[in-house]
């Protein structure tokens, strides 16, 4: 799926930024729904939905009132809801995250869910202080990049396939998040080359190690960065040689 910078007004006239599908033509395939099987929620659905809604008051955003909002939340597929729970989870009942999902339900629930629960999905995968913009863009990049297996809602992907998603995630904002961040956006690119890709893919358990090297050498050459893996000697794996 590739996503296209969008601005748009929110309720309040300000101008935002988002990323999101290229407008298609009517008619089309790809207009169409996907067709899921019905999920079974291991919670009930209207106590998770009103629980998800009551953090309103507390984490509202400008960008869409509460009964826009109440509306695409109790629309939401179950698989959604699953996604949603997932994340939610990782702040401990908190809603630490709900002005990112609220914000990500208002512009993606009615025609782009899937994409909806891939953010969701790995939202984890940042620092909590990321911009959405980066969140998305990054997500966005990867998804297209070809470097992973193909699939339409990579939030459905194997245990295994998550946590690789979540590593290389992990390690792009290492690499770019700094400078999106100071230059709003503007010319960077946050993704990663398809060998270093292949790398942390192959090395899962060297990710943290990975990213002290990528953010200390301030290189993605991914054959300099398995040396300096595959290497005992301090002065080089420390950057001195």
């Amino acid at each position: 799926m590739t996503l296209v910078r969008e601005q748009r007004q929110d309720k309040n006239g300000n101008v935002v930024t988002r990323w999101v599908k290229p407008a298609q033509a009517a008619g089309t395939v790809a207009n169409l729904p996907p067709v899921s099987l019905p999920v079974e929620l291991p919670f009930d659905r209207v106590d998770y939905i009103v629980e998800l809604l009551n953090h309103w008051g507390e984490h509202g955003i400008e960008d869409f009132d509460e009964q826009n909002i109440t509306n695409k939340f109790w629309e939401l597929d179950n698989l959604t809801l699953l996604a949603i729970d997932v994340d939610y989870a990782l702040d401990s009942g908190s809603g630490e995250r709900m002005p990112l999902i609220y914000d990500w339900v208002g512009y993606f629930a009615e025609e782009h869910e899937e994409y909806l629960r891939e953010l969701v999905t790995y939202a984890g995968a940042f620092t909590d202080h990321t911009s959405a913009m980066f969140i998305e863009k990054s997500i966005s990049l990867l998804k297209r990049s070809g470097d992973l297996p193909p699939m339409e809602d990579y939030s459905q992907a194997s245990p295994e396939l998550q946590q690789t998603i979540r590593n290389i995630l992990s390690v792009t904002e290492a690499v770019f998040a700094s400078d999106h961040d100071e230059r709003n956006g503007a010319g960077v690119q946050p993704e990663l080359p398809t060998a270093l890709c292949s790398l942390i893919m192959q090395r899962p358990d060297d990710t943290d190690r990975i990213k002290e090297i990528v953010t200390s050498r301030k290189t993605t050459d991914a054959d300099l960065i398995q040396f300096i893996l595959d290497t005992d000697a301090p002065a080089v794996s420390g950057g001195i040689l």
